[in-house]
C-alpha cells in the first residue's frame, strides 16, 4: 500500500508538472511572438497575465494539497503508521512543482524577449531563487541525514539475522566501481579527443563522430542500463557485476569526457602549435610539451566531474552491477554483485522503508557533490595562475 501510494503520488506530481511546463513554454512562445512583432504593450500584458494564471494554479494546487492531505492519503490508502512521512514526502512533492513552474516560467520568459531592460529583472530573480532552491536542497538533507550518521552505519555489514544495517559494502563497491570506470574512459576519453583534434584529417568523419557523441551524451541511463545487461551481462556472459556496471558506465561517460577533453584542447592558439613546429619539434612532442599545458586544467576539471556523474548514476547499475551488500577486496569484488551508494539508497527507501538511513546516504552523496565541484573548481583555478605565471 505504502508502495502503491508513492507511485501514486509520483505520478500525480508528472501529471500537473508536465501541465506547468506546457504553461510555460506556451506563454514565453507568445510572448516571444509579440515581442518580436514590436507589441511591447500586449507583451508587458502577456508576462501579467501568464505570471498571474500559472501561479494561481500553481498555488491552488499547492494549497489544496496542503490543506487536504488526510483526505489525499486516505483515498490513496496510505497505512496510519507511515502517513507523517508521507505527508512530508507530498508537500515536498508539490512545493517542487510550484518552484519548477516559477524557474521554468521565468527561464523561457527571459529567452523570449531577448535583450532588452527587463531580463535583467528577471535574471536577478531566476538566480537567487536558484541559490534558494540549491541551498534549501542541502540544508534539508543534512538536516534529515547527518543526524543518522553514525560510525556504526558506515563501518558495518548489513545483516538479517542480527538485525543490523551498515553501508561499509557499500562504500567500497562505490570506490571499485569509480576507480574501474576511470581507469578505462580516461584513456579512451582522453586519446580519442587528441586523435579527432590534432592528428584527423577527414573533417566529415569527425562531424559525425562528434555527433554521434553528442548524441550519446543525450540517451537516459536507464537505456544504457539494459543495452549493458543484454550486452555485458548477458552476451559476454558476465552476470551482474561491479565489472558489467563499470564497463557500462564507461560507454556512458565516453562522450562526455571526450567532449570536454576536445573542447579544452580547441582553448589552446594554433599560435603556439606553430610556434613548435618551427622550432623543429614534433607532432607528438607539440600536443606533450605545449598543447596538454595549455589546457591541462579543462581536461582534469571535466574528469572530476565525470567522477561526479559516476557516483550519482543510478538506473545503469540496477541492471548490471546488482543489489548485493557483501564486501570483497577489490579484484574479487569486481567479478561480484554489489550495490553503490546509490542504488543502496534506492533500496533502502523504495524496497524496504528505511527512510533514515535513506537520508544518511543522501547525506553523503551530497557531501560528495559538495567536494568533487569544490575541487574542480579549485584544480581549474590552481592550473589557471600557473599557466599565467
Amino acid at each position: 500500500d505504502a508502495l502503491a501510494a508513492v507511485g501514486s503520488s509520483y505520478t500525480l506530481m508528472t501529471f500537473l508538472t508536465s501541465i506547468l511546463l506546457g504553461l510555460c513554454m506556451g506563454s514565453g512562445a507568445a510572448i516571444s511572438m509579440q515581442y518580436g512583432s514590436g507589441e511591447q504593450d500586449r507583451m508587458r500584458q502577456s508576462v501579467f497575465q501568464s505570471f498571474a494564471l500559472i501561479a494561481g494554479i500553481s498555488l491552488a494546487v499547492n494549497l489544496l494539497v496542503y490543506l487536504g492531505l488526510n483526505g489525499i492519503l486516505w483515498v490513496l490508502r496510505v497505512p496510519v503508521e507511515i502517513r507523517p512521512l508521507m505527508k512530508q514526502y507530498l508537500v515536498m512533492i508539490f512545493g517542487g512543482i510550484f518552484a519548477t513552474f516559477l524557474y521554468n516560467y521565468f527561464a523561457n520568459l527571459l529567452r523570449a524577449i531577448g535583450n532588452s531592460v527587463v531580463p535583467l529583472l528577471f535574471l536577478a530573480v531566476s538566480a537567487v531563487l536558484t541559490c534558494v532552491l540549491v541551498a534549501f536542497l542541502i540544508i534539508y538533507v543534512m538536516y534529515k541525514g547527518l543526524p543518522n550518521l553514525s560510525w556504526e552505519l558506515l563501518t558495518t555489514e548489513p545483516s538479517y539475522l542480527a538485525d543490523k544495517i551498515g553501508i561499509y559494502p557499500d562504500i567500497l563497491n562505490t570506490i571499485y566501481i569509480v576507480l574501474a570506470t576511470l581507469v578505462v574512459v580516461l584513456p579512451l576519453g582522453v586519446g580519442a579527443a587528441i586523435y579527432l583534434t590534432e592528428y584527423a584529417q577527414n573533417k566529415k568523419l569527425v562531424a559525425v563522430i562528434e555527433y554521434a557523441a553528442e548524441t550519446l551524451s543525450g540517451i537516459p541511463s536507464i537505456i544504457y542500463g539494459l543495452v549493458g545487461m543484454m550486452f555485458f551481462c548477458e552476451f559476454l556472459g558476465m552476470g551482474t557485476c561491479l565489472k558489467a556496471g563499470s564497463l557500462t558506465l564507461v560507454i556512458m561517460n565516453l562522450p562526455t569526457i571526450m567532449r570536454t577533453t576536445q573542447e579544452s584542447l580547441k582553448t589552446v592558439p594554433q599560435s603556439y602549435r606553430e610556434g613548435a613546429f618551427g622550432l623543429g619539434a614534433g607532432k607528438w612532442r607539440v600536443i606533450r610539451t605545449v598543447v596538454f599545458p595549455g589546457c591541462v586544467d579543462g581536461i582534469i576539471t571535466g574528469c572530476i566531474l565525470a567522477v561526479g556523474r559516476i557516483l550519482g548514476e543510478t538506473a545503469a547499475l540496477l541492471y548490471t552491477a546488482g543489489f548485493a551488500h557483501d564486501a570483497y577486496n577489490l579484484i574479487d569484488g569486481l567479478g561480484e554483485s554489489g550495490a553503490t551508494l546509490t542504488v543502496a539508497l534506492y533500496v533502502y527507501a523504495k524496497e524496504q522503508g528505511e527512510f533514515e538511513v535513506a537520508f544518511a546516504i543522501a547525506s553523503i552523496l551530497m557531501m560528495l557533490a559538495l567536494l568533487i565541484n569544490l575541487s574542480a573548481t579549485l584544480v581549474g583555478k590552481y592550473y589557471k595562475k600557473r599557466r599565467e605565471v
